[in-house]
């Protein structure tokens, strides 16, 4: 009889409420939740066999979880992760890594500490179509990469938000769109040059300070990339284009196929890169996280990574700010 390892999923709003039901469907993991809202428990409970509740995560980490995933609120991260893997606990974190670059560093500083298996949850990794992207460029299907461009339109999850933290964030918007930072990294290298600029314009019902940002980055080696962010736009898209000097490549993350176009000219290929089920690239990521705990690998997005990240959002503001 195998023995189940346990994890407690700390913060269970929506994310935390889908990693607790995934984790509970393997059957080889005991699922524990903690929230200090019984609503969040409740609900968590509904969806998942969760068999121990905690409203304060020490209490939980009293427990000596094996595994603890922190779906907090993004302040919450560092507090949550480092005390995670000081009581001997390997942790998955909701991205970003923290909500500043000091408290990145926590983590970074304690994942160095303790030794033990740290994964940043930037999902988009394991979606179909940025895995293909990412292998595209790797094989030099598109030729020399010189520039790429990415739009992300928010306004949707102000909408649905279950709290108001983003008020009192410096750089919401960018945390909650850490994404596009991590997956143009991926692609294109380590950022070497921020130019950026901000505002706050509209007449909507959820407004936060700046709702717009666009931001041009400069990788090492060259290429560019264009980003645009706001907190404006419904129904919202995520576009990414990736240009090379012999071909190209076009994805709307709400559509089944990119376009990609080999060559110089020509018609785009259509090319379909859909999970089967949504929840696939959730359920990819917690093996790959189980994965790096048995030393079958190492973890796909480390605590290094966040925080590179995390700096390059804050040199965009930085540079907003400046402007």
């Amino acid at each position: 009889m195998t023995v189940k390892r346990s994890a407690l999923v700390v913060g269970c709003g929506s994310i935390g409420q889908r990693h607790a039901r995934l984790l509970g469907e393997r059957g080889d993991i005991d699922v524990w939740a903690c929230d200090s809202l019984e609503k969040n428990l409740v609900e968590t409970r509904q969806k998942a066999p969760v068999t121990r509740e905690f409203t304060d995560y020490k209490a939980g980490l009293t427990q000596h979880p094996d595994f603890v995933w922190v779906c907090t609120p993004n302040r919450l991260h560092a507090p949550v992760a480092v005390d995670a893997l000081r009581a001997g606990a390997h942790v998955l974190c909701e991205k970003p890594l923290a909500d500043t670059v000091e408290a990145g560093q926590a983590i970074v500083d304690a994942v160095v500490a303790t030794g033990k298996t740290f994964l940043l949850g930037h999902t988009l990794r394991w979606f179909p179509g940025m895995k293909f992207i990412k292998q595209a460029i790797q094989e030099g299907k598109l030729g020399v990469v010189v520039a790429a461009r990415a739009s992300v339109q928010g306004y949707h999850s102000l909408e649905v938000a279950r709290t108001d933290y983003r008020r009192y964030e410096k750089a919401a918007l960018l945390l909650d769109y850490a994404h596009e930072v991590d997956y143009l990294r991926w692609f294109l290298g380590e950022v070497v040059d921020v130019k950026a600029v901000a505002t706050t314009m509209g007449h909507l019902d959820h407004m936060m300070t700046p709702n717009v940002i666009d931001a041009v980055l400069r990788f090492a080696g060259g290429p560019t990339a264009a980003v645009h962010y706001d907190y404006v736009v419904m129904p919202g898209l995520r576009e990414i284009e990736i240009f090379g000097d012999n071909g190209k490549l076009y994805y709307d993350t709400s559509q089944p196929t990119l376009d990609f176009t080999r060559g110089r000219q020509g018609p785009p290929e259509k090319v379909r890169v859909m999970a089967a089920d949504y929840d696939d690239p959730y359920r990819a990521e917690i093996q790959a996280f189980l994965d790096a705990v048995d030393g079958k690998c190492a973890p796909v997005v480390s605590a290094q990574d966040g925080l590179e990240t995390l700096k390059v959002i804050y040199r965009i503001v930085d540079s907003y700010e400046a402007a």
